[in-house]
């Protein structure tokens, strides 16, 4: 996670819960995978990317990209040598601010932009059978966050921050939508869907 992080916490991955056991556990290879989605550059969600540098397509928002090279709070040799694209925002029908990108062009799948933790950070909005599924990135570190508006410890403009929450607390009550998920949880069960 980088000297300065490190001093100030340590980040924890127990044995076999790496990117690479994981794929190695569904028998998937790095190369197998279509998209890997970077919904912000920080280094607790992009230290595991030197082992699927060889996926079809690895994307970031191009307003992270920018900042992510600019601003300070980022391990750039995380990321250095991989073949990272970016996005630029479009008008899209969901998020605090409707910008995104329809990665398919079908609805099925937004990357909406919900800033405020980072500049350029968004979170993944999935088209199920039966409903949505939002992965909030860390827009909030778990359910609490919504539920009582808790802002993360760490942002670069807080009223984006509470607008992107508010925007989430407000999407995880549609009757539509069939879970949130953060991704710093501890307690997320996932859900089996029929």
């Amino acid at each position: 996670m980088g000297r300065l992080a490190y001093s100030m916490y340590r980040g924890m991955l127990p044995e076999g819960y790496s990117i690479l056991d994981n794929l190695n556990t569904l028998g998937v290879k790095s190369n197998d995978i279509d998209y890997v989605l970077l919904t912000h550059l920080h280094s607790d969600h992009v230290s595991g990317l030197k082992h699927l540098l060889d996926a079809k397509k690895i994307l970031t928002g191009e307003l992270e990209w920018k900042a992510a090279n600019k601003k300070i709070g980022y391990i750039k040799t995380m990321w250095e040598g991989a073949p990272i694209e970016t996005f630029h925002l479009k008008d899209i029908p969901y998020g605090p601010f409707n910008k995104g990108l329809d990665l398919f062009g079908d609805g099925t799948l937004y990357l909406i932009h919900t800033p405020g933790h980072t500049d350029g950070m968004f979170s993944v909005l999935v088209k199920m059978n039966v409903g949505w599924l939002l992965l909030a990135s860390d827009v909030g570190y778990s359910k609490e966050s919504w539920t009582q508006m808790i802002l993360p410890g760490v942002t670069t403009n807080k009223s984006y921050a509470r607008r992107s929450l508010e925007w989430v607390r407000d999407f995880s009550s549609r009757e539509d939508c069939i879970q949130v998920i953060a991704n710093h949880d501890p307690f997320i069960k996932p859900k089996i869907i029929e």
